[in-house]
């Protein structure tokens, strides 16, 4: 059983009003971030899309994912 973590990180743009969101897949095991998706908004789309390019090979297919 694999453990994997996420949660989406807002960043502040320097000189500007705008933000980008990070949103990571963080490997239990040895810390490796698998896969991650930027954003200019925390939403759905961008949730799914890390999903996505996280779980689509076979090694992953049991895995606990943790978010906040």
């Amino acid at each position: 059983m694999e453990k994997c973590y996420t949660d989406v990180t807002e960043f502040a743009i320097p000189n500007s009003t705008h933000k980008l969101y990070l949103s990571p897949v963080l490997d239990g095991f040895n810390s490796e971030i698998i896969a991650y998706n930027l954003s200019t908004s925390p939403n759905l789309e961008q949730v799914k899309s890390m999903l996505d390019q996280s779980f689509t090979e076979e090694h992953y297919e049991n895995t606990i994912l943790h978010s906040d």
